[in-house]
């Protein structure tokens, strides 16, 4: 992914850290982005895209002994999908189509839906063209 990606209400944490993330053993990845409580938010803005068919991809988990996050991925603020992440679940790989329909620049950002210590991890995130309009 390409531009600078932008944080708020969020952090990085790796693996053993006192904040408790599921296991990175065998992972592609060695750290994840922490979006804990309402509002907690990562986005970046990426150019190059043609007009067509997505799909997105990235890794998530949850966090020991804390409630559940709920989170949701979006393009240019449209919800592109909702996930329930329980507490403790392991780092898993999950995938999600979406359409642009414009050329160019567009925002993809993640967000923390649930209110108090929830907290989501989310990490190795992907974007490939499944189809283009002519």
């Amino acid at each position: 992914m390409n531009g600078s990606p932008r944080f708020g209400g969020v952090g990085v944490t790796g693996p053993n850290s006192a904040f408790c993330p599921p296991s990175f053993d065998g992972m592609p990845f060695r750290q994840a982005a922490i979006l804990q409580s309402l509002g907690s938010f990562a986005w970046q803005t990426i150019p190059g895209f043609s007009a067509g068919s997505y799909t997105l991809s990235f890794y998530v988990g949850g966090r020991c002994g804390y409630g559940p996050q709920r989170l949701v991925a979006m393009i240019d603020g449209n919800v592109i999908g909702s996930w329930d992440v329980p507490t403790g679940m392991p780092f898993t790989l999950e995938t999600t189509s979406f359409t642009v329909n414009s050329n160019g620049s567009h925002t993809l950002e993640f967000m923390g839906m649930n209110p108090g210590d929830t907290t989501a991890f989310v990490s190795y995130v992907g974007i490939t063209a499944t189809a283009r309009r002519p």
